[in-house]
């Protein structure tokens, strides 16, 4: 497979739709970041969101297969929730595939560990981030693997970093005050499609093995917090499923320490009106816990013995 980089993971997915002239709907599941359904929107698709299910919080497969029946539909942005690869991903993408070729296939894994090498797919752009926040952050960049049948080349957009610090401030003001996204952000410009960087594999490179170390040893003091998710979905942050969410947090926060809820659904008004109950129960019970190189040992020890004496984990 191709593989192509940029400033961002969506500067190459802005670039993928250009590249193939793509119109109409995308389905996506709810809980995916902001820019994602941005991107389409600000290039004329519809995002089209689909819940998650309750057993691997992923998306809800019948019902996107479902979705994908309308004609215009023309892209399936799948996603990893919480960068958790999970057995069946696979299958149900070659399951797409079969039932509906026309459908373009984005497989998101910007959540996950970077793959330097990739040379098989069912998706016609797999996607990864080494942006801020991301598994391995080097504060920038994004990368995709291209299909042999998908056209690519680099489109020029104009770009104002003051768009995308407004952006980053629209997304948390509504997140504060459950507030729909307005569309005159999405229509700035946001979008940084600058590509001229040098040895930018050679630095993921050279970052991985520290990153995942470091992960490794903060995951297990965060071990023995109740509540806490199977170890796959703990490489990008490390999650618990609380019934007592928003007093762990603050508690937290009370000490000088921090931590975040994730994903708000982008349905529930948030960009559009469709329901997703599952969704909205993961936002409201989830708590993940950063295990990044900014977090230290003595931070999650901390952490750990915050929350060990009182989390009321969510009984499964």
């Amino acid at each position: 497979m191709r593989r192509v980089y940029s400033r961002r993971a969506i500067s190459v997915l802005y670039n993928f739709i250009k590249s193939n002239n793509l119109t109409g709907k995308v389905i996506m599941p709810s809980n995916i970041c902001e820019s994602v359904p941005a991107t389409y929107i600000k290039l004329g698709i519809n995002p089209v969101f689909c819940d998650v299910n309750l057993i691997d919080w992923q998306i809800e497969k019948k019902k996107a297969l479902k979705l994908m029946e309308d004609k215009s539909v023309v892209i399936l942005h799948y996603n990893h929730t919480y960068g958790f690869i999970c057995d069946d991903d696979y299958t149900f993408l070659e399951n797409v595939r079969n039932l509906f070729p026309r459908v373009f296939i984005v497989d998101d894994k910007c959540l996950c560990y970077p793959e330097l090498q990739l040379d098989t797919s069912f998706a016609d752009l797999v996607l990864f981030s080494t942006g801020h926040t991301k598994c391995v952050d080097i504060g920038w960049g994004g990368f995709g693997y291209l299909s042999s049948r998908v056209l690519y080349s680099d489109h020029y957009q104009n770009y104002n970093p003051l768009d995308l610090e407004m952006f980053d401030r629209h997304v948390k003001y509504c997140h504060r005050n459950n507030m729909p996204f307005d569309d005159s952000i999405i229509f700035s410009d946001w979008i940084d499609m600058d590509n001229q960087y040098d040895k930018y594999f050679e630095l993921i490179e050279s970052k991985m093995a520290e990153v995942i170390s470091h992960k490794e040893n903060i995951n297990e003091i965060y071990k023995r917090i109740p509540g806490s998710f199977p170890s796959g979905y703990n490489n990008w942050r490390y999650q618990l499923l609380l019934n007592n969410q928003k007093e762990c947090y603050n508690a937290l926060f009370k000490e000088g320490l921090y931590c975040s809820y994730h994903y708000k659904s982008l349905g529930e008004g948030y960009f559009s009106d469709t329901p997703t109950p599952n969704n909205a129960y993961l936002e409201s019970h989830v708590l993940n816990l950063f295990n990044d190189h900014h977090y230290t040992k003595q931070q999650a020890e901390l952490t750990a013995d915050i929350l060990g004496s009182m989390i009321v984990p969510v009984d499964k």
